[in-house]
């Protein structure tokens, strides 16, 4: 069974994403639907589709609408990880918690948008510990910010405040997390603008 929006946005960039929650099996669907502010989400629960509408993984700074959204399933649970970049460079991110949008982060509005269009954000969940880890370009650096959440303890520092890796020789212009399912260790991968591919390795902190 299809669902349709005729209002999701911009062809040149991935403005919607798919994941399953992992116990319940419902399905999500995050996507630009033109909304100001927000992503809208459509949920498939093995039958049919449905509005969620009770909230929204919302944006900070409530003025743009999102370009690249990205959204990454916990293996261990139904909690479903989200980050947006939107068209005004912002990067946001919250957590799905099965039921409802929860936990968002404060916003940083200082993020690279590439002028090819590449992705430069990511996420991935831990296979085995729960944290769930977001990466995105500083604009005008060669500098990985990062972050992460956990049901204990939340977001380590704000998306405003994120934890810095330098070392590129320009700016970041797409950005890889892929997640070990043996371990709880995430592969991070960046590319710069003159072709400069690095890696960095998640540890669990």
């Amino acid at each position: 069974m299809l669902f349709r929006s005729a209002s999701a946005s911009d062809d040149l960039t991935q403005s919607f994403d798919v994941a399953w929650e992992s116990i319940s099996g419902d399905c999500l669907v995050v996507y630009n639907s033109g909304a100001v502010g927000r992503a809208d989400t459509k949920i498939w629960n093995g039958s049919s589709w449905s509005d969620y509408t009770a909230n929204y993984f919302a944006f900070g700074g409530g003025d743009n609408t999102s370009d690249w959204i990205r959204i990454v399933s916990d293996p261990n649970s139904d909690m479903i990880g989200a980050a947006s970049i939107d068209s005004g460079a912002d990067w946001n991110a919250s957590i799905w918690d099965g039921s409802n949008w929860t936990y968002p982060a404060t916003e940083n509005a200082q993020v690279e948008i590439a002028a090819n269009r590449a992705r430069t954000m990511g996420a991935a969940w831990e296979s085995q510990g729960g944290k769930f880890v977001v990466a995105a370009g500083r604009n005008g650096r060669g500098t990985l910010y990062y972050s992460n959440w956990s049901i204990g303890g939340g977001w380590a520092t704000s998306l405003a405040a994120p934890i810095s890796l330098t070392g590129w020789t320009d700016d970041i212009r797409s950005i890889q997390l892929e997640s070990d399912p043996k371990t709880n260790s995430i592969l991070a991968s960046a590319l710069s603008q003159d072709f400069d591919l690095r890696t960095a390795i998640w540890n669990g902190s």
